[in-house]
């Protein structure tokens, strides 16, 4: 099981990503500090290979690990940021060092405590200048077969935060002509007539039977086995109750109705309009569905599917067809966000011809090398090559040179032209520099 990026973002709000430690209350705070000893030496081990491998690494100076200890009832708990070490002008990073130096701490903490058992997820984004790429690790040495489980790190974080945070816009959202249908027992209206009236009143229009152009099922009921219920799943059309319904478009005080802004709500949506990574999304969540409850995972699949059709993505209709394939337990391959980026670059520019070639082109067949001095990438950017442009493109933006914005600007744009897939990703996320 695997997080998309966005999830990975929205998650990252409540500094979950680490490893529990479950130990002896008589040994915690010694097995604490020897983690802090063992990690630290095997970190600065870490740079040390970086650095000899690739060059001068860009945080050796700093003085911060990325772990946090915590003490808690089972032992402890290890907070853990970005595994990263970047070089070569902050321009790449290495990720086998700084993993290898947190597996082998797990592995001598496991020797020096016989009886030490720990469970984790580790993910983060290497960072905004590497257009937030994701990566994850799962860190465990209690971990079973996923049908035997009966814990799982992620699947607990997410039923925690989906069982218990709402969605609620800044704004009602506009219901003007949408189409909605009514069935079960009402909770916050007296009849059928009243709940239809408000909907009218809203903009909206209250039909009598779910079919393709139904937006909305309004049912309090999520595990109904009623015919209605059946049709809206067959046709993913989102299944919300009267409570969400009012908090989305109406005024939730007017029913006294109280909730609060959720941070991974806004951040899932947020990074889910930037990466359109609707699909990862929620293939991750369904991944993780046998540990929340129905109505509230079916909650989170609507609020998903509404946005990708708002924010008019070209991927909804897809988006549709999988969660009518997850829903019936077929296995769907994933797709890649840097190819879908690279194919959308190159037909917006008519070069989907090239886009096919490029993607067939050896990956290791690199023109610069990291330990090219700057001086060097500069030359090859000037003579035309278009990995040495992208490069000192970014170096020169990131760096805000200012004489050399519009040059930086053109050879990123060339360099996504001609196929280097970091420039298009690059574009996409720094849309407002390019348009």
């Amino acid at each position: 099981m695997s997080l998309s990026e966005s999830l990975i973002w929205a998650l990252n709000e409540y500094g979950i990503f680490g490893v529990k430690i479950l130990c002896d209350g008589s040994v915690k705070e010694e097995a604490a500090k020897t983690f802090l000893e063992v990690f630290t030496n095997k970190w600065n081990e870490a740079f040390n290979k970086v650095e000899v491998k690739y060059g001068d690494c860009e945080s050796k100076e700093e003085t911060d690990y990325p772990v946090k200890i915590k003490l808690a009832d089972y032992g402890f708990f290890v907070h853990v940021d970005s595994l990263a070490i970047r070089y070569a002008y902050g321009e790449y990073y290495d990720l086998e060092y700084g993993y290898e130096a947190f597996d082998s701490t797990m592995e001598e903490m496991h020797d020096r405590f016989p009886g030490l058992e720990y469970d984790g997820y580790i993910a983060f984004t290497a960072s905004d200048v590497h257009g937030g790429e994701g990566h994850q690790h799962e860190v465990s040495s209690v971990r079973k077969d996923n049908n035997k489980r009966t814990f799982d790190f992620i699947g607990e974080a997410l039923r925690k935060i989906l069982e218990s945070e709402e969605y609620v816009p800044d704004e009602p959202e506009e219901a003007e002509g949408l189409k909605v249908v009514i069935t079960g027992k009402l909770q916050y209206f007296e009849n059928r007539d009243e709940i239809t009236e408000y909907i009218k009143e809203l903009g909206a229009t209250v039909i009598g039977s779910v079919s393709k152009k139904t937006d909305y099922l309004i049912n309090n009921d999520a595990n109904s086995k009623s015919s209605k219920n059946k049709k809206a799943r067959d046709l993913c059309v989102p299944i919300i109750t009267e409570r969400d319904f009012i908090i989305r478009f109406g005024d939730p005080d007017e029913y006294g109705i109280k909730v609060k802004n959720s941070p991974f709500w806004d951040e899932l949506l947020s990074m889910l309009e930037a990466l359109e990574d609707y699909d990862d999304t929620v293939r991750s969540l369904y991944a993780y569905s046998r540990w929340i409850k129905k109505e509230f995972f079916d909650r989170a699949i609507g609020i998903i599917l509404t946005k990708a059709k708002e924010y008019e993505t070209d991927s909804y209709d897809t988006l549709m067809k999988l969660v009518k394939q997850l829903e019936a337990g077929e296995e769907v391959e994933s797709t890649d966000l840097t190819t879908n980026l690279l194919d959308g670059h190159m037909e917006a520019r008519g070069m989907s011809e090239k886009a096919d070639k490029i993607r067939r082109r050896d990956p290791s067949n690199k023109t610069i090398s990291v330990n090219d001095t700057f001086d060097a990438v500069l030359k090859k950017a000037e003579e035309g090559d278009a990995e040495a442009k992208f490069t000192a493109g970014k170096y020169f933006i990131t760096n805000q040179i200012v004489d050399e914005q519009e040059r930086a600007l053109n050879w990123i744009r060339e360099a996504a032209d001609e196929g280097i897939d970091e420039a298009v990703e690059y574009i996409s996320w720094n849309s407002e520099l390019f348009f």
